[in-house]
């Protein structure tokens, strides 16, 4: 969504009161993060211009906090009892693909996110949390049924629903009385997929108006889904209804492309990832001030916090959902309520989850749902600096065919089980720099059998994937739309030994800064000099995806992308390949049109149609009658191969 001096109702709007000055503080963190800290505060003066997108607040250096905050759990625990918020509002904030470390209160000196900063100043604010998974869907998915994802089954984004079994905190409030409502900006979060849930309203209708716009899903930005948060509950203002509400505000705006809209893009043009968080912290601000202008704020619990993080080429890493470490899973968690303004609370001494959030949330409240939650209630529940909480990824596994990964994370210590597995001191380490795994044998074995453990009450990973469905083709036009890129399929889920993704995603990274020609060349070496199965067709199949992205109508590009498919026993996907092939090949690429044969010859036999392969068998020896055919060694090569084939 551009930038523009429109919004979507603005002219109804109450008038908006500025946010609190005073609230603006800044914490020391308590965690290093892994970026440098800056050095200085830029001051930028922006000249307004009635627009309201352009209506930013001036850049000021944040207050010294009037007091310490205590660094315990008992902080909460001493302020806020179960049921201290009975019928009581709740405002639920989630921002999408936002690093704790990214954020003022966490310690990032250059960061702009006074609303954010406000919240923890006179609230709880943790330095610990961490999401399950580094993806939208089962994130949120947590959130929302207090359940480890094995447990409420959504493991990636597109290829899992949440089923209707699974109580969700939506359900159990409305059941209570609460009017819900949800204001989502992303196609991952489609009612489709079964978050929905209990909610009376449920916004996700997709934005219109680009060319092909119908088959994809246009994000939100902030300053639209602020807009139709305020005119829903206008509307539950003037009905005169005496229910408390519970609205889900999700703000995209952080996920890739980092594009921050007007001068928010002008301002972090060298950081736009920072500038897209800031751009969304201005317009929940808007939200803030109309509950305030409305009297709401001394009734209505606030809780902020994220699905996952971004790379940001740490770790090799641009985006997220391929690999756990902190820069994808260690996200903000604050609370926020009236009781907690005089004294507010910085917990470090336990690790929280977002499992924690329904648990805790609902005993706030007082409400007893009768369910069995795998979260803490953090009203209750004991201090254990010991604590670890489950993360994984099987999106690798799922997407690509690389191994998945599993770990847990405690206060200082964090165990990733890979191929080649991983432990890290994060007091020392907190950039994950140094796998200490060959020097702290004992420790990691510790929490390796923890992990162990934990996953024992789960099918194997390779099962699931096994029974995984295979994805739409709108599901998964949309999901690429949005950068989820898929290059293997859950049915070709066998038990093999898998690459590592720590390993692979540098590969996609690499991708990016070749030429197309350079792109088809390297893609097609690596086809041809690809073993049986092995990770060097896993990575010829990503070769020949990116070639193809890059030209789509390259008969060269789809000839090798088609035997990649092939290569990793991805038959039905080559023969949809090999379908796009135009039905001449000039002259300089006919050879490539005889490797295309071979791939249909083959991948016929193994889909069990073995009359077309030995028809097409027969148009191959034709073909290599030729003497540009004959004469040259991969064909002949790929003849003996498809020969052998045909012959099982």
């Amino acid at each position: 969504m551009e930038d523009s001096c429109t919004s979507n109702g603005s002219q109804s709007e109450p008038v908006l009161k500025p946010w609190p000055r005073q609230l603006i503080t800044d914490h020391p963190s308590r965690l290093p993060g892994s970026y440098a800290v800056r050095l200085a505060l830029v001051l930028i003066a922006i000249v307004p211009n009635g627009c309201r997108e352009r209506d930013l607040p001036p850049i000021e250096p944040r207050a010294e906090a009037a007091h310490e905050t205590p660094d315990s759990l008992s902080c909460l625990q001493r302020q806020l009892a179960p049921g201290d918020l009975k019928n009581w509002n709740l405002l639920f904030l989630t921002f999408d693909t936002t690093r704790a470390d990214h954020l003022g209160c966490y310690g990032y000196a250059t960061a702009q996110t006074p609303t954010i900063d406000a919240l923890a100043a006179k609230g709880a604010i943790f330095d610990h949390a961490i999401a399950p998974v580094s993806a939208t869907l089962p994130s949120h998915s947590t959130m929302m049924t207090g359940l480890e994802v094995p447990n409420h089954g959504v493991r990636t984004n597109g290829h899992f629903n949440l089923r209707e079994d699974k109580i969700t905190l939506a359900e159990v409030l409305r059941e209570r009385g609460y009017a819900t409502a949800a204001f989502v900006a992303t196609y991952v979060l489609n009612h489709r997929f079964g978050i929905s849930q209990g909610f009376d309203t449920y916004d996700d209708e997709r934005l219109r108006g680009e060319p092909g716009s119908e088959e994809r899903s246009l994000p939100r930005r902030a300053d639209y889904q602020t807009d139709m948060a305020i005119k829903w509950m206008t509307r539950h203002l003037n009905s005169h209804s005496q229910q408390p509400f519970f609205m889900w505000v999700h703000y995209f705006d952080p996920h890739l492309p980092h594009d921050a809209p007007g001068e928010y893009g002008e301002r972090f043009a060298d950081h736009p990832y920072d500038g897209e968080i800031a751009y969304a912290d201005f317009h929940l601000r808007r939200l803030l001030d109309f509950l305030e202008a409305n009297q709401l704020l001394d009734s209505t619990l606030i809780v902020l916090t994220a699905d996952h993080g971004e790379g940001l080429y740490e770790h090799l890493e641009k985006d997220h959902s391929r690999l756990i470490y902190d820069t994808t899973v260690h996200v903000p968690l604050i609370i926020n309520c009236p009781q907690l303004h005089d004294d507010p609370c910085r917990i470090d001494d336990i690790t929280v989850g977002l499992i924690d959030i329904m648990p805790t949330v609902l005993s706030l409240l007082g409400l007893d749902a009768g369910l069995t939650l795998d979260g803490f209630d953090l009203l209750t529940a004991k201090v254990d600096p010991h604590r670890v909480i489950y993360i994984e990824t099987i999106a690798g596994l799922l997407y690509h065919g690389w191994a998945s990964l599993h770990g847990v994370r405690s206060i200082t210590k964090k165990f990733i089980k890979a191929p080649l597995p991983e432990y890290y001191d994060l007091g020392a380490d907190p950039g994950e720099l140094r796998n200490l795994l060959e020097t702290n044998e004992h420790v990691a074995d510790e929490l390796a059998a923890k992990l162990e453990e934990i996953m024992s009450a789960w099918p194997p990973v390779d099962e699931i994937a096994r029974t995984t469905e295979r994805l739409e083709k709108r599901v998964a036009k949309n999901l690429a739309a949005l950068g989820y890129v898929r290059t293997r399929n859950p049915e070709d889920a066998k038990d093999r030994i898998r690459p590592d993704p720590k390993d692979m995603v540098p590969l996609f990274e690499d991708l990016r800064r070749k030429t197309p020609v350079a792109l088809r060349e390297l893609s097609w070496n690596t086809v041809r000099f690809g073993g049986p199965d092995d990770a060097a067709n896993r990575r010829a199949l990503i070769l020949a995806q990116a070639a193809v992205k890059r030209k789509p109508h390259d008969s060269v590009n789809l000839a090798t992308l088609a035997l990649a498919f092939y290569r990793t026993s991805a038959y039905v996907d080559a023969m949809e390949v090999l379908q796009r092939l135009p039905g001449k090949a000039p002259p300089s690429e006919r050879l490539y049109s005889v490797y295309a044969t071979a791939c249909r010859v083959m991948s016929l036999q193994r889909l069990g149609r073995l009359d077309q392969a030995k028809a097409a068998m027969t148009e191959f020896r034709s073909e290599m009658e030729a003497p540009w055919a004959s004469g040259d060694e991969t064909a002949r090569a790929l003849l003996a191969e498809a020969a052998s084939v045909v012959d099982e």
